[in-house]
């Protein structure tokens, strides 16, 4: 009966213990359960437990508070009977801390115990004295340890639970806590040194910057690299910087691979004014950045559209984008029918970034379609290295004429613009 009590109670104490190293709910609806069912085994016990002092006629020892009946009684407190009041009382069978003072008295009973029986009641009983020795410390912290070893073994590399146990305090992103001791916590040990050392570098690159001098800190600010327009025909050579690095694009494979010329308007989704499937360099006109496909300021301009501003916005309304009219209302043909990409406002993203979108996310959706395509959606599937010789060469006059501040070395980009 007793282990069948004690085995309740370290099912309990055991779940308790793995919920708060694992930083998972306690399962404190299962364990009121158990608690439950330890109000019976624990009720049965004491009476077993006294039914048979009391049938050996020996019930007043109990009372003559010796040594040996201050320690039965202490041993019967611990173990069963204040866990039993505890875990008869429903609110604090359902509190987690009832839980855990029930389930922990019953686990320290059991031990107290066998430590009762074999050892402080018998030395009092012959009058000699006894104390563990070191063997016998570590062979039992040995046992428990390895027993807690394996515990965590088969719960962190077996399918124990649902999900797997994860720290969240050691998530990459967790915010650090503080104790009003003063100590910090910064995730595990993995986490927390990324911490430290990122900081370190982070104060070593500020006291480096502070070190330098004045006249030597400068900025050109934002360097502007206007894209252009691809070469070619039936094969295009895509180099928006023209480097000489680019990308040949067989624009008649696409085509027909597509559906055929209808498939135009999957690439070429807006146009110019009075222009059809305009080139993509056209409004995503900057290499690097975002670039204005609307050019506000040359519509509102004398010598560009010279539009007035009640044109486009209303007059009992702020002049701002929500209360400007839509492009397509003047611009009738702005978006081609079939368009497959929305445009929700009109920055433009950097032709480079359009570029990798747009051929980049096909090539996936190719890839993941047929296991022999797996390698469209890598770099070097598009990128083969330089272009046409003679495009490398003229690539490398245009960086070295006089019109530029300075000469750039080819492969890399162009990063000035024209005097």
């Amino acid at each position: 009966i007793s282990a069948i009590g004690l085995g309740l109670m370290m099912v309990s104490f055991e779940s308790l213990i793995s919920a708060w190293i694992y930083h998972r709910k306690p399962e404190s609806h299962l364990i009121a359960k158990l608690g439950k069912a330890a109000i019976w085994v624990l009720s049965i016990y004491l009476l077993v437990r006294l039914g048979d002092i009391m049938v050996e006629g020996k019930t007043a020892m109990i009372f003559t508070l010796s040594r040996e009946s201050i320690l039965f009684i202490t041993e019967l407190l611990i173990m069963a009977i204040i866990p039993l009041i505890l875990f008869a009382v429903p609110r604090t069978r359902h509190s987690l801390a009832g839980q855990w003072i029930g389930s922990a008295m019953v686990v320290f009973g059991a031990i107290f115990n066998r430590v009762n029986v074999g050892g402080l009641t018998m030395t009092g009983v012959t009058g000699d004295s006894y104390f563990p020795s070191w063997m016998e410390f570590s062979i039992s912290f040995a046992i428990v340890a390895f027993m807690m070893i394996v515990f965590l073994f088969a719960v962190e590399k077996f399918h124990i639970w649902d999900k797997r146990p994860v720290e969240t305090e050691s998530a990459p992103h967790a915010r650090p806590s503080f104790s009003r001791a003063g100590e910090v916590w910064l995730g595990a040990p993995g986490v927390a040194g990324r911490t430290k050392y990122s900081l370190a570098f982070i104060l070593a690159m500020a006291l480096g910057f502070a070190l330098l001098p004045g006249s030597r800190l400068h900025s050109d600010g934002i360097e502007q690299v206007v894209s252009q327009r691809a070469r070619g025909g039936d094969t295009l050579y895509v180099d928006g910087n023209r480097d000489g690095y680019g990308v040949e694009f067989a624009h008649a494979v696409h085509v027909d691979s597509l559906g055929g010329e209808q498939s135009c308007v999957q690439c070429h989704h807006m146009n110019q004014p009075m222009d059809q499937t305009s080139g993509c360099y056209t409004c995503h006109s900057r290499m690097y950045i975002a670039a204005d496909a609307f050019r506000h300021d040359w519509h509102a301009a004398h010598d560009g559209g010279n539009i007035p501003c009640n044109d486009c916005h209303a007059a009992d309304q702020n002049r701002t984008v929500s209360s400007a009219k839509t492009c397509d209302k003047c611009h009738k043909d702005l978006i081609p029918a079939g368009a497959t990409i929305e445009v929700k406002n009109y920055m433009a993203a950097s032709y480079v970034n359009a570029m990798h979108t747009q051929c980049v996310g096909c090539h996936r959706t190719k890839a993941a379609e047929s296991p022999e395509r797996a390698a469209m959606a890598e770099c070097a599937a598009c990128h083969t290295g330089h272009g046409p010789d003679y495009l490398q060469a003229e690539a490398l006059d245009i960086l070295r004429h006089p019109q530029y501040n300075r000469v750039v070395m080819p492969g890399l980009s162009l990063v000035e613009e024209p005097k």
